[in-house]
């Protein structure tokens, strides 16, 4: 189901409205018109330049393997907690959903609601830290 964030503009006091949908719903608006059967391909590769981050590169290819559109994202291991267990996962699910987008699966916002979360959760461990430092 699609996230809905409300911002009000600080300047006009206007409340603005976007929309996010998660990279399964952007999967599934996918594989409805271009299936398997069909020869369609959504495929990733995962690398890892070094000991703390990983970057991952989502490809759509069509039955003639033309590629169609490409996604990436990158993950560091120690930005949160849960990317400390999750990284490839988030990296991987990041860059289908960005890809997908470039294809023209996924109605309102480039980003997924999963990176949408994660990076209001990053922002809030960094107004946290930042409180603390004297």
């Amino acid at each position: 189901m699609p996230v809905t964030i409300e911002k009000e503009n600080k300047k006009t006091g206007h409340v603005i409205k976007k929309i996010y949908e998660t990279v399964a719903e952007r999967v599934q608006k996918f594989r409805e018109v271009c299936p398997v059967s069909e020869g369609w391909a959504l495929t990733t590769e995962i690398s890892f330049p070094n000991d703390k981050t990983v970057l991952a590169i989502a490809r759509i290819t069509n039955p003639n393997e033309l590629v169609i559109a490409t996604g990436t994202a990158e993950e560091v291991r120690n930005a949160s907690y849960i990317n400390q267990t999750s990284a490839v996962e988030n990296a991987e699910t990041s860059a289908i959903g960005r890809c997908l987008f470039a294809a023209g699966f996924g109605g309102g916002e480039f980003c997924s609601a999963e990176e949408l979360l994660s990076a209001l959760q990053r922002q809030e461990q960094i107004r946290n830290q930042e409180k603390q430092i004297p």
